[in-house]
């Protein structure tokens, strides 16, 4: 069934009352964002569980999703009648289903995808799977989680300003001085001077605008928490009155009191590592709620008295906008040389380019966020790369690019005067039926960095040598994938007659190059940043054949562990005397290497368009 010849012709005859029919797309379409948006964040507490690019791009996902369903149902006649046949097998009753069957065909498609969505069967259950997919893939609860974990673990320093501070207010509230503990220790003083100063933190931070937003949200959990708090008061005066108070131990013998005290002391502490664990938990989530990079994020938590590093996203916020702005200027820059005739249209020049730089963006969103806890997306057993999952990211976000397209030609050529969305749609199913060969090079590009971010550099291998590596790999693929989508463009009469093969050779390859250099180094990075450090042991080892220089990596902890070297990280070198200056002689003479394969690589695909 030709869904989109269907479509095309449908289209003109189903949108016949313009403004009316307008309405109700835009009406329906709003209901169907408003109902996703409130889908997608339920429970409510699914915001504050992950970063906020993490959750955005997972939350559109499902917006762009839940757009194409409602685009599919109201304007696909064979849906339309599907649906008005089966508003009566419901279970509404007959005055309902006789309403809902005289709605006109958006808002009854948005009636479908909103309020009666979990009473159709099928519907529901592909709803329910694409929602919980999602929010896998966008680590929801288990960033929060994660960052609760790592707060737990982290050293915790109190600043002299905060420590006058929280030392008054206990004097003030009845306590000693010998009742208060800054230093790290297991002892109940500890925890509850940690408590103490956790909660004034988080008064302090009701004057910040973001964290205080995160409060007005969630006022029950924090007022739970103050309760907590004011409830273990008493008990922790209480408690350390007593312990001051316990007698010694006579003859060895431990005496009733002794031991009623000792209970009271280990129920008390109990409590407080409770009510740490909810502090720990809130403070993690107000985090990721009210920071939206890592920077930010890094920076509160240091402020707070933790000493933690956070794993670093693949890709920051400012690394994908620095990314992003790069594609739109070297698009834009080689429209203008390629296509003299546009250089006065800087407004076509500048939105082509926006959205052929969001087809390559959402192909390096969907290569680098890899759910963690997705046993598809690693390694096997045996260390073979995921090639099932590279396959699913390339056709992942060739979906995603194709209804994001979509949606920017609707919004680029839509005209506000006169509202001519069946014009518009019209065409934009056109482009879709004949230029969807484009789709190819987001499929490439997103399998390919996919399966670039998987490799490690090693000792021949250097990170300088890979970034040169990986640019090239991924020219060499845009290439011919360009080649690829050339023909594949001239059989389905969606090549331009301006288009020159050389120009797209050459665009794709700078393109692609600039992509595989700064991506999968960039990911990379952020991977050896979270690892913990390792240090290292070294020896100059007599074996046969000469002198053997061995570097043994020692696990980062002391004690037993320090002692049971971690031979599995041997690293064996060959020095049989090469003396300094040869090594550094050798090096550079890499580097020079390295540079000028990487000139190479840059000068390769120009070379090839002038003369194809």
């Amino acid at each position: 069934m030709d869904i989109t010849g269907d479509l095309v012709k449908h289209v003109p005859r189903l949108l016949q009352s313009q403004i009316v029919a307008y309405l109700d797309y835009v009406i329906g379409g709003l209901f169907v964002l408003m109902y996703a948006s409130h889908r997608f964040n339920t429970p409510t507490t699914n915001r504050s569980t992950t970063t906020w690019l993490r959750y955005h791009m997972a939350a559109k996902s499902y917006w762009l999703v839940g757009l194409a369903l409602f685009i599919l149902l109201a304007i696909h006649q064979p849906f339309q009648a599907i649906l008005k046949h089966s508003v009566s097998l419901l279970g509404l009753d007959p005055q309902a289903s006789e309403l809902a069957g005289r709605l006109s065909p958006p808002l009854l498609a948005a009636l479908f995808l909103t309020v009666l969505l979990p009473r159709v069967p099928y519907l529901a259950d592909v709803d329910e799977w694409i929602r919980r997919w999602l929010q896998k893939v966008a680590a929801i609860p288990f960033e929060a989680r994660r960052v609760s974990a790592e707060l737990r673990k982290a050293t915790f320093t109190v600043p002299p300003a905060m420590r006058d501070r929280v030392t008054a207010d206990l004097l003030s509230e009845e306590f000693r001085k010998e009742d208060l503990l800054f230093t790290e220790s297991r002892a109940p003083q500890f925890l509850w001077t940690k408590i103490t100063v956790l909660m004034r933190h988080l008064d302090s931070l009701e004057a910040d605008h973001g964290f205080a937003a995160f409060m007005a949200a969630y006022p029950t959990e924090l007022a739970q928490v103050r309760a907590q708090y004011k409830l273990l008061l008493p008990k922790a005066r209480k408690c350390f009155r007593l312990t001051r108070d316990l007698p010694a131990d006579l003859d060895g013998r431990r005496s009733r009191a002794s031991d009623a005290v000792r209970e009271y002391r280990d129920e008390f502490g109990d409590q407080a590592r409770a009510l740490l664990g909810t502090i720990y938990d809130f403070l993690s989530r107000g985090v990721l709620q009210s920071r939206h990079s890592y920077a930010a994020r890094c920076e509160l938590l240091r402020e707070l008295g933790f000493d933690c590093r956070l794993a670093e996203p693949a890709l920051t916020l400012n690394q994908h906008v620095m990314l992003f702005l790069l594609l739109i200027t070297l698009l834009a820059v080689g429209f203008v040389v390629a296509e003299p005739s546009n250089r006065t249209d800087v407004g076509e020049v500048l939105f082509r380019s926006l959205r052929i730089a969001v087809l390559y963006t959402v192909a390096v969103l969907c290569a680098v966020y890899r759910p963690r806890r997705l046993k598809l997306a690693q390694r096997d057993e045996r260390g073979f790369p995921p090639v099932t999952w590279y396959l699913l990211v390339g056709g992942m976000a060739a979906v995603i690019a194709l209804i994001a397209n979509a949606a920017l030609k609707t919004l680029g050529d839509v005209d506000l005067a006169t509202l001519n969305f069946a014009e518009v749609l019209k065409q934009v199913l056109v482009e879709v039926r004949e230029k969807y060969p484009w789709l190819l090079m987001t499929f490439v590009t997103g399998a390919a960095v996919a399966c670039l971010v998987d490799i490690k550099p090693g000792v021949a291998l250097t990170p300088t040598r890979l970034r040169w590596i990986d640019g090239t790999v991924m020219a060499a693929l845009a290439m011919t994938a360009a080649v690829i989508v050339w023909f594949w463009l001239e059989q389905t009469g969606g090549r331009s007659p301006h288009m020159q093969l050389r120009w797209l050779l050459f665009r794709s390859a700078l393109m692609s190059f600039t992509i595989g250099a700064l991506v999968p180094t960039w990911s990379r990075q952020a991977r050896r940043k979270a690892q913990p450090t390792v240090s290292q042991d070294v020896a100059l080892v007599s074996r046969p054949g000469g002198l053997r220089l061995v570097t043994r990596r020692l696990p980062p902890m002391g004690g037993p562990a320090l002692r049971r070297r971690a031979i599995r990280g041997r690293a064996t070198q060959r020095v049989n005397g090469t003396s300094r200056g040869q090594k550094l002689v050798r090096g550079a003479t890499t580097k020079r290497t390295a540079v000028a394969a990487g000139l190479a690589a840059l000068l390769l695909p120009y070379g090839i368009a002038l003369f194809v």
